[in-house]
């Protein structure tokens, strides 16, 4: 991607030069984005600043910047991206056959080895916790999070296909109740994340520097939108071979593909068998008084503690 957009840097739109940001650089550029939004909102938007509090999370500015960098990374349009999923399923589904399955379990194991009767005892109990009615996503989101984590799947052969059928519909359910949570701030999230987008480019300086996402972004748009290019890169390359295949993005790949490749080129893919796991810094504020605002109002309501799915993996599909 590099290579190509310094090579057709004109057409891209950027600076020849540009600098490509690691993951500690394009961090420290994420937080001053979200630094001076949260002071901007405290200051000058107080309604704004309390709403965007109360998303759910452990720290509701990590949970705008987890929403706001899953919008970049799904190469989407953030309006779209950030609307309601459509055909989204009620939650009484779910929980219809989370009962279901549940009571499946119980009345296979009695045969099953006493720690496969215990898992689904405790399954049992977990779902007995369960608050009764039309429960607040918090409440709810926390006794689905704990009937998940109330067994593992080292279970007989007859129960297991239960219990696995159980932990989907969680994830399924918590997914359901992160968009719930988010609906009555919808708008005002995505007027925080394509603000944010704006002041990470300008802190970025508008091109002169460039993080992994923006070069697949403007590599992808460049092909896209200049025939010439994408017919000279086609007439280069026969084959293309991608290292890293499970980085990357999903939604994009398609339009790579196709844009890159004729039609008798062929391509081939290497995944990485090693997984990471990045911590996600703490939330830190340029400005105290803005931070001890921000935390002030969130300690009046209740939140999830990131049981909850901060972004359903159906917005990015």
């Amino acid at each position: 991607c590099a290579r190509l957009l310094r090579e057709y840097a004109v057409e891209a739109g950027v600076d020849p030069a540009f600098r490509v940001l690691d993951e500690v650089a394009s961090d420290a550029r994420r937080r001053e984005a979200l630094d001076e939004l949260v002071a901007d909102l405290a200051e000058r938007d107080p309604p704004e600043f309390a709403a965007l509090a109360q998303l759910p999370g452990e720290d509701p500015a990590e949970t705008l910047l987890d929403l706001w960098r899953a919008a970049r990374e799904s190469g989407r349009p953030f309006a779209e991206f950030l609307a309601t999923p459509p055909g989204l399923p009620p939650r009484d589904e779910f929980l219809a056959a989370i009962r279901e399955d549940v009571a499946q379990a119980v009345a296979v194991s009695g045969g099953a080895a006493k720690g496969s009767q215990e898992k689904v005892r405790s399954a049992q109990a977990a779902l007995r916790a369960f608050p009764q009615g039309r429960a607040p996503c918090e409440s709810l989101g926390a006794a689905v999070a704990a009937l998940r984590g109330s067994f593992s799947l080292q279970v007989s052969a007859g129960v297991k296909p239960w219990l696995e059928n159980v932990r989907n519909s969680c994830d399924a359910l918590l997914g359901v109740l992160a968009e719930e949570s988010l609906a009555p701030v919808r708008e005002r999230v995505a007027r925080a994340v394509t603000r944010i987008e704006s002041l990470y480019e300008a802190a970025k300086g508008g091109g002169r520097e460039l993080d992994f996402v923006d070069l697949e972004r403007r590599a992808v748009a460049l092909l896209e939108s200049r025939p010439d290019v994408a017919a000279s890169v086609r007439e280069r390359w026969n084959e293309v071979l991608v290292d890293e295949f499970q980085d990357v993005n999903h939604s994009r790949r398609g339009s790579w593909i196709s844009c890159a490749l004729s039609a008798d080129s062929s391509w081939s893919a290497i995944r990485s068998s090693r997984s990471t796991a990045s911590a996600v810094p703490t939330w830190r504020c340029s400005r105290r008084t803005a931070r001890r605002s921000w935390r002030r109002t969130c300690a009046a309501k209740s939140r999830w503690q990131r049981v909850f799915v901060p972004v359903p993996k159906c917005w990015a599909s």
